[in-house]
């Protein structure tokens, strides 16, 4: 997203359009982010389930940051 302008005429106005789409992305996937929480919350899952859970997420985001270094 760096490497290429949006707005090629005014840098400012670039990073300022990249700001705001890092920033609505960011705000589209925390709210999504509660919902799913809420929504595993409610079904009252039992604690082994939970576990599994929790470490699908976190294998999730190893996995992400992994792949985000190579």
């Amino acid at each position: 997203m760096a490497s290429y302008p949006i707005i090629r005429t005014d840098t400012s106005a670039d990073a300022a359009l990249k700001w705001l789409l890092c920033v609505a992305v960011m705000i589209v996937v925390d709210i999504l982010w509660l919902w799913v929480g809420v929504a595993i919350e409610r079904t009252k899952p039992r604690p082994s389930t939970e576990r599994a859970i929790n470490l699908a997420m976190a294998a999730t985001i190893a996995a992400t940051a992994l792949f985000a270094l190579l």
